[in-house]
């Protein structure tokens, strides 16, 4: 388990939030480490709080659950456990959303017992947001997304030397020619069977894949069948195999429909599902004319690309696959969600000349940065054509090329161009940072 209980990068965003009055309220896709991150909340709090009580309990537990129906019952069993309602107490609560009136009775705990600070974590956004409108909760919670793994806590996880190497390279301005090729293997072998920390950790391939396996029938089972029937569930399922051939390229409602057999409205009500339970993202496009730029169709990623490989029942390495370069865009958008600021908002940029830049990060004082994956070996920095056309009509101060192995710095129209290796994505935030 110590091994499991490694650092998220996500830990010291929510420990600054221990002192408040705030309800603290962590969501994500099962399996992406949730539970894991309130274990090590756990310990941080009896180190940095050890005059206070911490309660954890798992509310999918049915014995468990039974003393959580309201605020009364909670109260009633946190002083069975010995908490004194009257004294600072951390209690953590895993699947909230298993509550019968989890809004109303969190803010009645807030409102009323100031000294039970609670750290509750849920699964699904679409069940949780359900369940928090029946009770207003405005200024008395904070949320976080848990995500699954970025490339660098991956390393972190299973390869702790190789990533003290990341660090460095994320960190200074250090040539990773001499150490790219592992980096390379490693980035490869993530975007193939996904960031789910379980499935990081397994060294078979046929564990992935049986893991990969039980997370996903578990979401089907848990999450979708608790808002559709049986047989819809059978539908979206359809549905996501579809939506996994389609990684990086625009969305065409009409052709999905066709094949998919469904409406536009139901189609519609299973997108907003896949995405309020983890599965999908749904990218827009950047446009400043709607006269000159496709502006309506978006372009989907998955939110754990071996999640997505599962769907289409292919785990082979990227020499001989056909999707090689949407599966590393996939992989690319992923680190920057990941890894964005709050305020960032990411897009696409296409024209209908089919002018196009993969990702726009919208930054603030409105700093506009184009990103183009481009996954291959190049021998010199050469600019794509819709990068250069990008820079030509919005003047970037720096844009980047995301390469298989190559790294270097050129400038075009007065713009700085980097080119990275795919695995140094976490890289981009580090030099936007700079003065």
């Amino acid at each position: 388990m110590n091994i499991i209980l490694k650092n998220r990068t996500i830990l010291p965003n929510i420990a600054k939030q221990l002192n408040n009055d705030l309800v603290l309220i962590l969501i994500g896709a099962r399996q992406s480490g949730k539970t894991s991150i309130l274990k090590l909340l756990a310990k941080y709090i009896k180190k940095h709080y050890p005059k206070n009580s911490i309660l954890y309990f798992d509310l999918e537990k049915p014995d468990i659950l039974e003393n959580f129906l309201d605020y009364r019952s909670i109260l009633n069993f946190l002083k069975t456990q010995g908490i004194d309602k009257n004294k600072m107490n951390f209690i953590l609560l895993d699947e909230f959303q298993k509550m019968p009136t989890p809004a109303k009775t969190l803010k009645i705990i807030h409102d009323h017992y100031p000294f039970l600070k609670i750290i509750a974590t849920g699964s699904s956004s679409l069940e949780i947001s359900k369940k928090l409108r029946e009770e207003s909760m405005v200024g008395r919670k904070r949320i976080f997304t848990v995500f699954p793994l970025d490339f660098g806590e991956y390393l972190n996880f299973i390869k702790f030397d190789d990533y003290e190497i990341f660090k460095r390279v994320i960190e200074k301005d250090i040539d990773p020619s001499s150490v790219k090729q592992k980096f390379i293997s490693s980035s490869e072998e993530s975007a193939i069977w996904g960031l789910y920390p379980k499935v990081a950790l397994l060294d078979n391939h046929e564990e992935k894949r049986q893991e990969l396996a039980e997370i996903y029938q578990s979401y089907l089972n848990k999450d979708i069948v608790g808002f559709l029937n049986v047989e819809d569930a059978v539908s979206i399922n359809k549905l996501v195999s579809l939506l996994a051939v389609q990684i990086g390229n625009l969305f065409n409602q009409n052709e999905i429909t066709k094949v998919a057999g469904i409406s536009r409205h139901i189609l519609e009500k299973y997108l907003f599902i896949l995405e309020n339970t983890f599965i999908i993202s749904r990218l827009l496009p950047f446009y400043t004319d709607k006269q000159k730029e496709v502006i309506k169709m978006p372009k989907m990623y998955f939110m754990d690309t071996g999640l997505r490989n599962f769907a289409i029942k292919n785990f082979n390495s990227l020499i001989t696959r056909q999707d090689t370069g949407s599966l590393m865009e996939n992989f690319v958008f992923l680190e920057l969600l990941k890894r964005k600021k709050i305020t960032d908002e990411i897009r696409f940029w296409r024209t209908p000349h089919k002018a196009e830049v993969d990702f726009i990060i919208l930054g603030e004082a409105n700093k506009i940065t184009p990103i183009e994956v481009k996954y291959k070996s190049f021998a010199k920095p050469i600019a794509p054509s819709g990068l250069k056309a990008f820079i030509n009509l919005y003047l970037p101060k720096q844009a980047f090329v995301l390469t298989k192995d190559f790294y270097a710095v050129s400038k075009y129209n007065q713009c700085k161009i980097y080119f990275l290796p795919v695995f140094l994505t976490a890289k981009i935030f580090k030099i936007l940072s700079q003065k």
